[in-house]
């Protein structure tokens, strides 16, 4: 018995069995007259005077009633009596134990399973020590010792303890005793097997969690390996030794280093400020590509890429030669437009060969975030700068040739801004000098960039946009010049990506204009190389 002040915990073990038999109904008390009407009622002749009816309560005054005298205990109400069963019971006898070999072989067997489960569980060890009466022989005696089984087991079903409880067998009640400590040493020995496996994983990984850390300090004092804000800080220096950082960005750089050395490298901040310090020294400073200013060398490249075009490519030609002159792409935009399929894309790929310029690409249609072009705030989970900050980065100067792709297809304003005013700064070369992107928030020179835009229809171009653009118009081609394009660059492509030879496959020019004229009318040659790598595939596959 455990005595934990409002509550008395027993711990209470079978003593003996019993079995029900019958209720007893418990007897119901007459109930006493009541007087009708305030008059006294008479009874019987004999029978005790009925006792006046009580006395109503006063009216509430104002005055409040004084409190009961001194001295005069105050009535405690009776609290209502709650049912009690009551039955009629017997004592289950069991019958004489046997005093055979096998008997004692099953008490033997049931004592070294409970100890066998003391080794796997201590706290059953002590419950059979709470359960136990030092002067109690349990194990000599066997009804003693299926009751104590039959208490401590805790895997067992209420089935099975029903079906000890009502066997008067001595021996069948041992054997199920047999059987339920040791289905209970099974369960026992599985648990302490998962509590040690468990354990044992997790001295691994402190052990090897101590390990790391006492090798990290290790490294650091001899000078092998260094903290992770020390790298940090020399793979930044070592970047800005390459870099030409002007004074403003450099001021930014140092402010963000000395932040970064007394910040926590498990905080979210550390990872945001070295997230931003990278992007800050990847952006090209001050390197620049070393720019083709020879005519000739530009021309033959267009001629290289592209068949005809002739008109097309005296106006580039003439937009080289103002730069050349002028030493920087400052002036109008140039914007490709035309149907599908006639060679926007790759003449202005052609242009960056022929100037010897990086190429970058991203396209517009369909954008509906201005952050795409501006580049998030910081403040905002997984934030990244803009695409120009992006192309920067990627091809490591400051004069490269950017394509904006589909840009009479950029979305509106809507929720999260207009795109396409936001281009207006990216092209104005009057303001892209100092292109103040969200995520850098620091002024980046775009005006060494040259931009190129593409459209399909010029009309869907917003009027401001527009008016920075200086329009080359890509007419279709006609059908020589698709013959001759399908023999200088779509054949050979076809040929290289299906590995056919020109002995294995030869396509008649009849069989081009055929193809030509009544399956590929349209402007562009996009449909044409698709007919042909058709044919290419189609030899390839039943040859």
């Amino acid at each position: 018995m455990r005595d934990q002040g409002s509550v008395v915990e027993l711990i209470l073990s079978a003593h003996r069995r019993i079995r029900v038999l019958e209720p007893i109904e418990e007897p119901v008390a007459p109930k006493a007259e009541t007087p009708l009407n305030g008059r006294r009622v008479r009874g019987k002749r004999g029978s005790a005077p009925l006792t006046p009816p009580p006395t109503p309560p006063p009216a509430a005054s104002a005055a409040p009633e004084s409190t009961a005298e001194d001295g005069e205990e105050k009535k405690v109400e009776k609290p209502p009596r709650k049912g009690i069963i009551m039955v009629r019971t017997e004592n289950v006898v069991a019958e004489p134990v046997p005093k055979n070999n096998e008997t004692k072989a099953t008490m033997m067997a049931i004592v070294q399973t409970i100890r066998d489960v003391v080794q796997f569980n201590q706290l059953f060890g002590q419950q059979i020590n709470l359960l136990l009466h030092p002067s109690q022989n349990v194990i000599d005696n066997p009804v003693y010792l299926c009751d104590l089984v039959a208490t401590l087991v805790q895997s067992a079903e209420t089935k099975e303890l029903q079906e000890m409880m009502d066997e008067c067998d001595v021996s069948k009640r041992l054997k199920i005793a047999l059987l339920l400590i040791q289905k209970e040493k099974a369960v026992a020995k599985l648990k302490h097997d998962i509590n040690k496996d468990v354990e044992k994983k997790v001295q691994d990984h402190h052990r090897k969690y101590l390990l790391n850390e006492q090798l990290k300090v290790i490294k650091k004092e001899l000078g092998i390996e260094k903290d992770e804000k020390t790298t940090i800080i020399e793979k930044i220096d070592e970047r800005m030794k390459t870099l030409q950082v002007p004074e403003y960005a450099l001021k930014v750089i140092n402010e963000e280093k000395t932040k970064l050395q007394f910040l926590d490298p498990h905080s979210s901040e550390f990872s945001v400020t070295r997230n931003y310090l990278e992007w800050l020294t990847s952006v090209p400073w001050g390197l620049t590509s070393e720019e083709n200013r020879h005519l000739g060398t530009a021309k033959k490249a267009l001629d290289e890429g592209h068949y005809g075009m002739k008109d097309v490519k005296e106006r580039i030609m003439e937009f080289i030669a103002v730069n050349i002159l002028r030493q920087s792409v400052g002036g109008k935009i140039l914007c490709f437009h035309g149907p599908p399929g006639v060679g926007k894309t790759s003449i202005a790929k052609s242009i960056a060969t022929a100037l010897n310029r990086e190429y970058f690409r991203f396209s517009v249609g369909g954008m509906t975030d201005v952050a795409e072009i501006k580049g998030h705030r910081r403040t905002y989970v997984g934030a990244m700068p803009g695409k120009m900050i992006q192309c920067m980065k990627k091809v490591k100067t400051e004069n490269p040739l950017v394509l904006i792709d589909e840009v009479d297809k950029i979305g509106g304003a809507g929720f999260h801004g207009d795109p396409a005013s936001a281009l207006l700064e990216l092209l104005d070369p009057e303001q892209n000098a100092n292109f103040n992107d969200h995520f850098l928030d620091v002024p980046v020179d775009l005006s060494r960039v040259l931009f190129i835009c593409t459209a399909n229809e010029i009309s869907r171009i917003p009027g401001p946009l527009r008016d920075r653009m200086e329009m080359i118009d890509v007419s279709g081609y006609l059908a020589e010049e698709k013959l001759e394009i399908a023999h200088q660059h779509l054949i050979p492509q076809m040929r290289k990506d299906t590995s056919l030879t020109a002995d294995q496959l030869k396509i008649e020019d009849s069989a081009l204009e055929e193809l030509i004229k009544h399956y590929c009318r349209e402007s562009g040659v996009r449909n044409l190389q698709q007919h042909i790598e058709r044919i290419l595939v189609f030899h390839d596959l039943w040859k």
